[in-house]
């Protein structure tokens, strides 16, 4: 299966690319290097540096079944600071990466958020029952 992982290069996307990779997956890893490091990007998986507004698209074209997208901005007191700049890069980034699937005819992907979106939680590991 040919995947795009988008953040591939931060800490959750490398992993789940890296494991991607040892199961046979033809990986791409998109990433701007924004928090992330081109030293993360798992051996042979491919590197495209870039955002999924300015690349995904073309990446998509070349052939991709799926997408694994944890390309986002995830510091919180940043996001309090300037919201616009996240609702900019995490909500319309997603938002184009969604399109770019459409125009590709790309219909899977797996979506990874943060579990700072819980706040402080009352016990670990966080459940799916948890407020």
């Amino acid at each position: 299966m040919k995947l795009l992982v988008t953040g591939g290069a931060g800490y959750i996307g490398s992993v789940v690319a890296a494991v991607a990779v040892s199961e046979g997956h033809e990986v791409t890893v998109l990433d701007d290097l924004s928090t992330g490091h081109a030293g993360a990007v798992p051996a042979g998986a491919a590197f495209t540096e870039g955002t999924v507004r300015d690349r995904a698209q073309a990446l998509l074209a070349a052939g991709t079944d799926a997408v694994l997208h944890f390309a986002a901005k995830s510091l919180v007191a940043e996001s309090v600071a300037n919201p616009s700049l996240y609702w900019e890069h995490n909500l319309g980034g997603t938002l184009a990466l969604i399109e770019a699937m459409r125009v590709t005819g790309v219909g899977t992907i797996v979506f990874s958020s943060t579990a700072a979106v819980y706040g402080e939680p009352e016990r670990t590991p966080i459940t799916e029952d948890a407020p």
